[in-house]
Protein backbone atom coordinates (compact mmCIF):
# COMPACT_ATOMS: atom_id res chain seq x y z
CA UNK A 1 0.00 0.00 0.00
CA UNK A 2 1.37 3.40 -0.99
CA UNK A 3 1.71 5.74 1.98
CA UNK A 4 3.98 8.40 0.54
CA UNK A 5 4.75 10.20 -2.72
CA UNK A 6 8.05 11.78 -3.72
CA UNK A 7 8.29 14.28 -6.56
CA UNK A 8 11.11 15.53 -8.68
CA UNK A 9 10.94 19.34 -8.86
CA UNK A 10 12.06 20.70 -12.24
CA UNK A 11 9.93 19.55 -15.19
CA UNK A 12 7.73 17.52 -12.87
CA UNK A 13 6.11 20.15 -10.65
CA UNK A 14 7.17 23.15 -12.77
CA UNK A 15 8.02 23.57 -16.47
CA UNK A 16 11.52 24.71 -15.57
CA UNK A 17 13.10 24.43 -19.00
CA UNK A 18 10.40 26.57 -20.63
CA UNK A 19 10.92 29.22 -17.96
CA UNK A 20 14.69 29.11 -18.46
CA UNK A 21 14.40 29.41 -22.24
CA UNK A 22 11.96 32.32 -22.27
CA UNK A 23 13.73 34.16 -19.45
CA UNK A 24 17.02 33.76 -21.32
CA UNK A 25 15.49 35.43 -24.36
CA UNK A 26 14.33 38.37 -22.23
CA UNK A 27 17.77 38.64 -20.65
CA UNK A 28 19.56 38.66 -24.01
CA UNK A 29 17.22 41.34 -25.30
CA UNK A 30 17.90 43.50 -22.21
CA UNK A 31 21.68 43.07 -22.51
CA UNK A 32 21.55 44.14 -26.14
CA UNK A 33 19.48 47.14 -25.14
CA UNK A 34 22.20 48.07 -22.64
CA UNK A 35 24.94 47.94 -25.27
CA UNK A 36 25.89 44.31 -25.86
CA UNK A 37 26.58 43.23 -29.44
CA UNK A 38 26.10 39.51 -29.97
CA UNK A 39 26.21 39.74 -33.76
CA UNK A 40 22.73 38.23 -34.09
CA UNK A 41 19.14 39.26 -33.43
CA UNK A 42 17.74 39.17 -29.88
CA UNK A 43 15.81 35.94 -30.39
CA UNK A 44 18.89 34.08 -31.62
CA UNK A 45 20.99 35.56 -28.81
CA UNK A 46 18.42 34.31 -26.31
CA UNK A 47 18.58 30.81 -27.75
CA UNK A 48 22.37 30.90 -27.51
CA UNK A 49 22.18 32.03 -23.89
CA UNK A 50 19.83 29.16 -23.08
CA UNK A 51 22.16 26.69 -24.82
CA UNK A 52 25.06 28.24 -22.90
CA UNK A 53 23.17 27.48 -19.68
CA UNK A 54 22.77 23.87 -20.75
CA UNK A 55 26.47 23.54 -21.56
CA UNK A 56 27.75 25.57 -18.61
CA UNK A 57 25.40 24.10 -16.01
CA UNK A 58 21.69 24.83 -15.71
CA UNK A 59 22.15 25.97 -12.09
CA UNK A 60 25.20 28.10 -12.91
CA UNK A 61 25.60 31.39 -11.04
CA UNK A 62 28.04 32.90 -13.56
CA UNK A 63 26.47 31.87 -16.88
CA UNK A 64 25.64 35.48 -17.81
CA UNK A 65 29.18 36.68 -17.18
CA UNK A 66 30.78 33.83 -19.12
CA UNK A 67 28.24 34.30 -21.93
CA UNK A 68 29.18 37.98 -22.22
CA UNK A 69 32.85 37.10 -22.25
CA UNK A 70 32.34 34.58 -25.04
CA UNK A 71 29.81 36.31 -27.31
CA UNK A 72 29.80 40.07 -26.69
CA UNK A 73 31.51 41.79 -29.62
CA UNK A 74 31.09 45.38 -28.44
CA UNK A 75 34.21 47.33 -27.56
CA UNK A 76 33.11 50.18 -25.34
CA UNK A 77 35.39 52.77 -23.78
CA UNK A 78 33.52 52.58 -20.47
CA UNK A 79 35.28 49.26 -19.88
CA UNK A 80 34.35 47.11 -16.92
CA UNK A 81 31.71 49.53 -15.65
CA UNK A 82 29.82 49.22 -18.93
CA UNK A 83 30.14 45.45 -18.85
CA UNK A 84 28.63 45.38 -15.37
CA UNK A 85 25.80 47.64 -16.56
CA UNK A 86 25.07 45.17 -19.37
CA UNK A 87 25.31 42.24 -16.95
CA UNK A 88 22.96 43.92 -14.46
CA UNK A 89 20.41 44.64 -17.19
CA UNK A 90 20.40 41.00 -18.24
CA UNK A 91 20.14 39.63 -14.72
CA UNK A 92 17.30 41.95 -13.72
CA UNK A 93 15.36 41.17 -16.88
CA UNK A 94 15.88 37.47 -16.30
CA UNK A 95 14.64 37.70 -12.70
CA UNK A 96 11.53 39.65 -13.71
CA UNK A 97 10.69 37.09 -16.39
CA UNK A 98 11.36 34.24 -13.98
CA UNK A 99 8.90 35.65 -11.44
CA UNK A 100 6.19 35.65 -14.10
CA UNK A 101 7.00 32.34 -15.76
CA UNK A 102 7.77 30.16 -12.73
CA UNK A 103 4.34 28.61 -12.14
CA UNK A 104 3.26 25.03 -11.37
CA UNK A 105 2.07 22.73 -14.12
CA UNK A 106 -1.73 22.68 -14.42
CA UNK A 107 -3.22 20.44 -11.76
CA UNK A 108 -0.23 20.43 -9.42
CA UNK A 109 -1.84 22.24 -6.49
CA UNK A 110 -5.10 20.34 -6.85
CA UNK A 111 -3.21 17.03 -6.89
CA UNK A 112 -1.15 17.93 -3.83
CA UNK A 113 -4.32 18.92 -1.97
CA UNK A 114 -5.98 15.63 -2.95
CA UNK A 115 -3.02 13.53 -1.85
CA UNK A 116 -2.75 15.39 1.44
CA UNK A 117 -6.45 14.85 2.15
CA UNK A 118 -5.93 11.12 1.57
CA UNK A 119 -3.35 11.16 4.36
CA UNK A 120 -0.34 10.53 2.13
CA UNK A 121 3.04 11.91 3.15
CA UNK A 122 4.71 14.03 0.46
CA UNK A 123 8.30 14.89 -0.34
CA UNK A 124 10.63 16.28 -2.99
CA UNK A 125 13.90 14.83 -4.27
CA UNK A 126 15.81 17.25 -6.48
CA UNK A 127 19.34 17.73 -7.78
CA UNK A 128 18.93 21.49 -7.36
CA UNK A 129 21.09 23.29 -4.78
CA UNK A 130 19.34 23.61 -1.41
CA UNK A 131 18.56 27.33 -1.49
CA UNK A 132 17.46 27.36 -5.13
CA UNK A 133 15.24 24.34 -4.58
CA UNK A 134 13.51 25.98 -1.63
CA UNK A 135 13.23 29.27 -3.50
CA UNK A 136 11.39 27.53 -6.33
CA UNK A 137 9.02 25.75 -3.98
CA UNK A 138 8.24 29.04 -2.21
CA UNK A 139 7.80 30.87 -5.53
CA UNK A 140 5.41 28.14 -6.70
CA UNK A 141 3.44 28.48 -3.47
CA UNK A 142 3.58 24.76 -2.67
CA UNK A 143 6.38 24.43 -0.10
CA UNK A 144 3.96 23.80 2.74
CA UNK A 145 2.72 20.54 1.20
CA UNK A 146 5.98 18.65 1.69
CA UNK A 147 7.07 16.77 4.79
CA UNK A 148 10.63 16.40 3.50
CA UNK A 149 12.74 18.05 0.78
CA UNK A 150 16.04 16.46 -0.22
CA UNK A 151 18.30 18.62 -2.37
CA UNK A 152 21.81 18.06 -3.73
CA UNK A 153 23.31 19.77 -0.70
CA UNK A 154 21.45 17.40 1.63
CA UNK A 155 22.73 14.17 0.04
CA UNK A 156 25.86 15.46 -1.74
CA UNK A 157 25.12 13.09 -4.61
CA UNK A 158 22.83 13.35 -7.61
CA UNK A 159 20.21 10.99 -8.91
CA UNK A 160 20.21 8.16 -9.96
CA UNK A 161 22.28 7.45 -6.84
CA UNK A 162 19.94 5.82 -4.38
CA UNK A 163 20.89 7.91 -1.35
CA UNK A 164 18.64 10.92 -2.04
CA UNK A 165 15.62 8.65 -2.46
CA UNK A 166 16.36 6.65 0.67
CA UNK A 167 17.00 9.83 2.70
CA UNK A 168 13.58 11.11 1.64
CA UNK A 169 11.88 7.79 2.44
CA UNK A 170 13.50 7.80 5.89
CA UNK A 171 12.42 11.41 6.39
CA UNK A 172 8.83 10.37 5.72
CA UNK A 173 9.15 7.55 8.27
CA UNK A 174 8.25 4.95 5.63
CA UNK A 175 9.81 2.00 3.81
CA UNK A 176 10.82 2.15 0.13
CA UNK A 177 8.05 -0.14 -1.12
CA UNK A 178 5.47 2.14 0.53
CA UNK A 179 6.58 5.15 -1.54
CA UNK A 180 6.19 6.11 -5.20
CA UNK A 181 8.60 8.47 -6.96
CA UNK A 182 7.19 10.76 -9.65
CA UNK A 183 9.72 12.24 -12.09
CA UNK A 184 10.31 13.21 -15.71
CA UNK A 185 13.88 11.95 -16.18
CA UNK A 186 13.85 8.22 -16.86
CA UNK A 187 17.51 7.50 -16.13
CA UNK A 188 17.61 9.61 -12.97
CA UNK A 189 14.13 9.62 -11.45
CA UNK A 190 12.58 6.35 -12.62
CA UNK A 191 15.55 4.01 -12.75
CA UNK A 192 17.24 5.54 -9.72
CA UNK A 193 14.13 5.24 -7.55
CA UNK A 194 13.31 1.77 -8.84
CA UNK A 195 16.81 0.54 -7.99
CA UNK A 196 16.33 1.96 -4.49
CA UNK A 197 13.19 -0.14 -4.05
CA UNK A 198 10.48 2.49 -4.68
CA UNK A 199 7.54 2.27 -7.02
CA UNK A 200 7.76 4.75 -9.87
CA UNK A 201 5.58 6.95 -12.06
CA UNK A 202 7.11 8.56 -15.16
CA UNK A 203 6.00 12.16 -15.70
CA UNK A 204 5.95 11.94 -19.48
CA UNK A 205 4.48 15.45 -19.70
CA UNK A 206 7.85 16.78 -18.49
CA UNK A 207 9.39 16.13 -21.88
CA UNK A 208 12.16 13.65 -21.11
CA UNK A 209 11.51 11.13 -23.88
CA UNK A 210 12.67 7.58 -23.32
CA UNK A 211 14.43 5.72 -26.10
CA UNK A 212 12.81 2.46 -25.07
CA UNK A 213 11.03 0.80 -22.18
CA UNK A 214 11.25 3.28 -19.32
CA UNK A 215 10.48 0.61 -16.73
CA UNK A 216 8.13 2.76 -14.63
CA UNK A 217 5.14 1.26 -12.87
CA UNK A 218 2.93 3.98 -14.38
CA UNK A 219 3.08 6.71 -17.03
CA UNK A 220 1.46 10.10 -16.43
CA UNK A 221 0.31 12.32 -19.28
CA UNK A 222 -0.47 14.96 -16.66
CA UNK A 223 0.07 15.15 -12.92
CA UNK A 224 -3.71 15.09 -12.45
CA UNK A 225 -3.66 11.38 -13.39
CA UNK A 226 -1.63 10.45 -10.30
CA UNK A 227 -4.62 10.15 -7.97
CA UNK A 228 -6.33 7.69 -10.28
CA UNK A 229 -3.16 5.61 -10.61
CA UNK A 230 -2.85 5.34 -6.84
CA UNK A 231 -6.50 4.24 -6.60
CA UNK A 232 -5.88 1.52 -9.18
CA UNK A 233 -2.88 0.25 -7.25
CA UNK A 234 -4.89 0.32 -4.02
CA UNK A 235 -7.65 -1.85 -5.47
CA UNK A 236 -5.33 -4.21 -7.37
Amino acid sequence: MIKGVLFDLDNTLVDFMRMKRLASEEAARAMMGAGADFGVDASTAGKRLFEHYLDHGIESDDAFLSFLGKYNQSRLSAGIAKQEAILAAGIQSYLRAKDVLLTPYPGVRRTLVELTRRGLKLGVVTDAPRLKGWQRLQALGIAEFFDVVITFHDSNVKKPDGRPFLMAVEGLGLRPFEVVMVGDWVEKDVQGARDAGLKTAWAQYGGRASGGDHGADATLQSIAELGGVLEQWKSA
